[in-house]
């Protein structure tokens, strides 16, 4: 007996009742493509941010110059600690150590007399007074970010055994003395005409000044020797200058110092400043010792190392050049503020020459 065809659909394997999925058990679906008007908008924010890096960069860099060397913000010292060309090597300290001994034990058999002086602009500048009875007095002028209190002052010693009086001033904005902002010499001149005023006061119209600095102390001694023979009141009274390392034109130097010890284009200068003019009234450009000493014809001694990183030598030796009146040059193959360390005798030479054809004997 035939059996009836049922009217009913065949079963369908289950292999084959389902459509065919992935692996996962999910179908994939294919990433959108950007369209051009996106992948420009990416291009654009990564743009932007590179900017943004840039700009902050560009800008931190040289207002950071300013607020140290000018502004002469708290954390300058750290920086200028560790700067190229300021580290000692052990025969540099070696070399160092005595000369800085040699002060410390006349300063322990001398008294200081804190002094003062009001500068023109009515900042309170404060300073030491070793008076040892003579009718000279060297005004020693510490480096940037030193003091009175702190600073080698190599060539003290020096000057004390040739029995002279020796006043070391804080200068503006360092140590005990006031102000915001240093200069280098647009103001600190005319401080240096200060302390020369009391020193006549306190010892008489014919009493003799050697005015000695270093870097910032040398634009002070030489902006404050002219200032002192522009007034007929105290013109005579410095009988010579001695200046280590100053710093030529302000402008430059931010240059050599920005290539040299961090490495940065010089056109960030530029932007520096731009911030510059708020501490300083004027273009760095405008702080120029050349401009500063104009018509100053006193004797003259320059110390300079021609492997100073801080200072660019060319630059003292352009100033020297065209100095107007006798000027000495003592160079020596060394870093910043070591000529005295490595050329003692020729200083000292050069020193004994400067006193005994303009420093009076009574």
């Amino acid at each position: 007996m035939k059996r009836k065809k049922s009217n009913l659909p065949e079963a369908v394997p289950a292999a084959q009742s389902a459509p065919a999925a992935s692996q996962s058990g999910a179908p994939t679906k294919k990433r959108p493509r950007a369209t051009p008007r996106q992948r420009r908008a990416r291009i654009l924010m990564l743009v932007l941010v590179i900017l943004i890096i840039l700009g902050v960069w560009v800008f931190r860099y040289p207002k950071s110059y300013v607020n140290m060397f000018i502004g002469h913000y708290d954390g300058t010292t750290s920086v200028v600690e560790g700067m190229n060309g300021l580290e000692r090597s052990e025969e540099e300290q070696a070399a160092l150590l005595p000369l800085q001994q040699a002060f410390d034990d006349w300063k322990e058999t001398h008294l200081r007399d804190e002094v003062s002086v009001t500068a023109s602009d009515g900042v309170e500048l404060q300073g030491g007074l070793y008076d040892a009875k003579s009718d000279v007095t060297v005004i020693l002028l510490h480096t940037f970010d030193g003091s009175s209190a702190d600073s080698d002052y190599l060539f003290a010693s020096y000057y004390a055994e040739q029995g002279y009086n020796i006043l070391l001033p804080d200068s503006r904005d360092h140590g005990e003395s006031g102000g915001e902002s240093v200069t280098y010499g647009l103001l600190e001149g005319d401080d240096v005409k200060c302390w020369v005023k009391l020193l006549l006061e306190r010892y008489g119209a014919d009493h003799q000044i050697i005015l000695h600095g270093e870097t910032l102390g040398g634009n002070a001694a030489l902006a404050g020797a002219a200032a002192v023979q522009a007034d007929e009141a105290l013109a005579g009274s410095v009988r010579f200058v001695v200046a280590e390392s100053p710093v030529v034109n302000l402008y430059a130097e931010a240059r050599y110092l920005m290539a040299n010890q961090f490495h940065l284009p010089g056109f960030m200068v530029a932007i520096g400043d731009w911030f510059a003019r708020d501490s300083l009234g004027c273009s760095m450009r405008n702080v120029d010792l050349t401009q500063m000493t104009q018509g100053l014809d006193l004797p003259l001694l320059v110390l300079q190392g021609t492997e100073d990183t801080v200072v660019d030598p060319e630059q003292v030796q352009t100033f020297c050049d065209g100095y107007a009146g006798p000027v000495e040059q003592i160079s020596g193959e060394c870093a910043h503020g070591m000529v005295y360390a490595t050329r003692q005798e020729d200083c000292e030479q050069a020193l004994d020459g400067l006193i005994g054809r303009y420093i009076s004997t009574h």
